[in-house]
């Protein structure tokens, strides 16, 4: 039985944008996808393009709309591409091909399961604003959250005890990383892979 890959990326800029970040970082060095189709310069700058699209779609920047569902297919189509790599060298791989995809970013088939790791940024009602969305993990967790500019040194953001917070007090047209952890009956967790985000 050949495994099959999932795909199903969100409406949802932001979203796409997060899962595209993952699966380049999972790509980039991995020994068992020596020979991307679509080269990770490539994939990172189609990434990059559609960020700036976003935030000149937030700002209602003329025709800025256009371009970002533009910029979104071409992520999209990229993904696609890299889906199709990843899914024939994991079937080559027999009992390890699942060990194989998640190395990759990149799911099998799941029925009836949502995403887990989707870690989102989206643009706040005010300039400045950047309103994180984390997965839930249980209802009594604790999320503690940082942002850094440089993606080394963290500044705390205030805590909260659910899995979502608005960042405040950002500088607009700067990337920014974001992370979190959980705290849950005691146990503090590791802070996840940080996604980033252009303030608007």
């Amino acid at each position: 039985m050949r495994l099959k890959l999932a795909l199903n990326l969100s409406e949802r800029v932001g979203e796409v944008l997060a899962f595209a970040r993952h699966v380049a970082s999972r790509l980039d060095g991995n020994a068992y996808f020596p020979s991307l189709p679509v080269p990770l310069p490539k994939l990172l700058a189609d990434i990059d393009a559609l960020e700036a699209a976003e935030v000149a779609a937030r700002r209602r920047t003329l025709g800025a709309a256009a371009e970002r569902d533009a910029r979104r297919a071409t992520v999209v189509f990229d993904l696609e591409q890299e889906k199709v790599y990843v899914e024939t060298v994991a079937n080559q791989h027999g009992e390890d091909a699942l060990a194989v995809v998640a190395s990759s970013g990149f799911d099998a088939k799941k029925t009836g399961a949502q995403r887990k790791w989707v870690f989102e940024a989206e643009q706040g009602e005010r300039s400045g604003e950047v309103s994180l969305k984390a997965p839930r993990t249980n209802r009594t967790a604790s999320y503690e959250w940082q942002r850094s500019t440089d993606g080394t040194t963290w500044v705390d953001l205030q805590g909260t005890g659910y899995a979502q917070t608005v960042a405040t007090g950002l500088t607009p047209s700067v990337l920014y990383f974001f992370r979190y952890r959980t705290l849950l009956r005691a146990v503090l967790s590791d802070w996840s892979d940080p996604i980033t985000f252009r303030v608007g």
